[in-house]
């Protein structure tokens, strides 16, 4: 029934020799772990159990205004989906969000108020801080966005780091083998 809800606890506490004690503390000292885990926890849970959906409802709904992240009950998202840093962090719940995809704070992900297609983040992406992601725009995978850019366009080339006002791609990312 939890599937999603274990999984994203096994890899978001994940630590070589941790111990229950050091993942319980991580879960407790990071807000953004909080956040997607109560995520999951509420969109799994049974509509049967609507009370107890409702409770979650109510801490998660707190969590919201206290971290200032602004995670949509409706958002979807895929597995191992990372915040690091809280507070600012604003996502439309239209938008569509890959594996594995990190997010740094003060971000911005949505539409551009001119048409209503929001940006759809494929896997692996890297979000750094301060980065807006506005419109119609489509990432493609392992894509770094660089401090404060602002994409407007969508971005088909992988493995490349995209930065700026408005956002260019500098590089392509070679990935050598070990």
């Amino acid at each position: 029934m939890y599937k999603k809800f274990k999984d994203d606890l096994k890899n978001l506490t994940y630590q070589k020799n941790s111990s229950f004690l050091v993942k319980i503390n991580k879960i407790r000292h990071n807000p953004g772990i909080k956040m997607v885990l109560m995520h999951r926890l509420i969109n799994e849970t049974p509509k049967y159990l609507f009370f107890i959906k409702y409770i979650f409802k109510f801490f998660y709904y707190r969590m919201m205004y206290k971290y200032g992240i602004d995670l949509p009950l409706n958002l979807k998202f895929g597995q191992n989906f990372r915040i690091y840093h809280w507070g600012g962090i604003v996502i439309n719940p239209d938008s569509k969000i890959g594996d594995n995809v990190t997010i740094m704070h003060n971000v911005t992900i949505g539409n551009n108020m001119k048409n209503i297609k929001c940006p759809i983040i494929s896997d692996g992406v890297f979000i750094g801080v301060g980065a807006k992601i506005i419109g119609d725009v489509f990432l493609e995978k392992n894509i770094k966005v660089g401090a404060n850019a602002v994409v407007n366009k969508s971005i088909f080339k992988e493995n490349s780091t995209v930065v700026g006002i408005p956002a260019r791609v500098i590089n392509n990312i070679k990935k050598e083998p070990l």
